[in-house]
């Protein structure tokens, strides 16, 4: 299993983000595009995609060493 970081970008501004972690880089993407009830993250974090304009997810290892974390 890998981690990605989903950055969300809202409506009217602001950002979230979060590492989440799954087998490949195309099930977080359908997990996000593919949801049926407007919610996206896990218990205690948890984005309401009506409200989002873009969301852009990176690997967690590529997104650390391109920023020098």
């Amino acid at each position: 299993m890998a981690k990605y970081l989903v950055q969300f970008y809202f409506m009217g501004g602001g950002t979230h983000s979060m590492e989440v972690q799954a087998d490949t880089f195309t099930q977080v993407s359908m997990s996000i595009t593919q949801n049926r009830d407007g919610w996206f993250g896990k218990q205690g974090d948890l984005i309401n995609l009506k409200n989002v304009e873009r969301v852009q997810i990176t690997e967690a290892d590529d997104f650390k060493g391109r920023n020098g974390r």
